[in-house]
């Protein structure tokens, strides 16, 4: 499912014109607020604003496969979801997040993060709200959305970041992030994906769990449960707990750091890519 929707998205896209990505949007203006020091309170939000992405920009970002990657024991992990408004990768958009941090192969219980943006203006279809169940009410009282994305950089601004089926939590927040706060992907995390990782490691329940690596299949695979699913901080920690079944068998496979693991992956998508090319000259 998930290839063939992937598939489908990049279709669209491509026979969509893409022109550059919004600016980033301007700064609540004065009169959404009111009182006698709203505007001095507005022009300290954008201070405040201004110094956390001039320090974030100080930051160099850990990459999968740099050179100098800590072992897989020392390098502390993020693990994230987003809950959006659609699947489709130009029109909808990221309503909110949900992390958990791994330090020494251990999830950080008490320190997850979660947020939920403010996003008003934005449509809300039926459909996703049968997933991610956030109404208008919640979108209405979330955080400002410049705040709520400095807070998840923030969070895991020393980490290795992971996600299950990557590409897409990547692309919206990297959208996100253009949109609000003017950042580039060279700016900003690269996520690993476990998705890809996790049948590597565990060829036995690949084809159980089918080839959409489909992540209630792969949560059953090892007895886990999840009771939320598509609620982001719950799918964050349930993803998490396969995070750190995938670094074990890393580790009985006498992989050390991530700058392996990393190659691991790219190896077999480069196998991949030699398949597909084989399938299609044969065609």
């Amino acid at each position: 499912m998930w290839n063939a929707l992937r598939q489908w998205l990049h279709d669209r896209a491509g026979r969509r014109p893409v022109g550059p990505l919004v600016q980033p949007a301007q700064p609540a203006q004065a009169s959404q607020a009111s009182g006698p020091g709203a505007p001095e309170a507005v022009q300290e939000l954008q201070q405040a604003i201004r110094q956390r992405l001039e320090r974030l920009g100080q930051h160099a970002w850990v990459r999968p496969g740099s050179s100098d990657a800590r072992s897989l024991v020392e390098q502390p992990l993020v693990v994230f979801d987003l809950e959006t408004t659609g699947l489709d990768l130009q029109r909808d958009v990221m309503i909110s997040a949900g992390a958990v941090r791994i330090e020494r192969c251990g999830v950080e219980l008490g320190q997850s993060f979660e947020r939920v943006l403010r996003q008003e203006a934005v449509a809300l279809p039926a459909t996703g709200q049968l997933f991610h169940g956030l109404t208008r009410a919640d979108l209405a009282q979330g955080s400002e959305p410049r705040l709520a994305l400095l807070d998840l950089l923030e969070y895991g601004q020393d980490a290795l970041w992971l996600a299950w089926h990557a590409w897409f939590d990547q692309h919206m927040l990297h959208k996100a992030a253009r949109h609000w706060l003017g950042l580039l992907p060279a700016q900003l995390p690269q996520v690993l994906d476990l998705a890809q990782l996790a049948p590597l490691l565990f060829p036995e329940h690949a084809a159980a769990t089918g080839s959409d690596a489909d992540l209630g299949r792969w949560l059953a695979c090892f007895g886990l449960h999840n009771s939320q699913r598509h609620h982001a901080v719950a799918d964050a920690m349930a993803t998490a707990e396969l995070a750190l079944i995938c670094l074990h068998r890393a580790r009985t496979r006498g992989l050390r750091d991530w700058g392996q693991i990393s190659d691991v992956l790219a190896q077999a998508r480069h196998l991949r890519a030699r398949a597909q090319q084989g399938d299609f000259a044969g065609f």
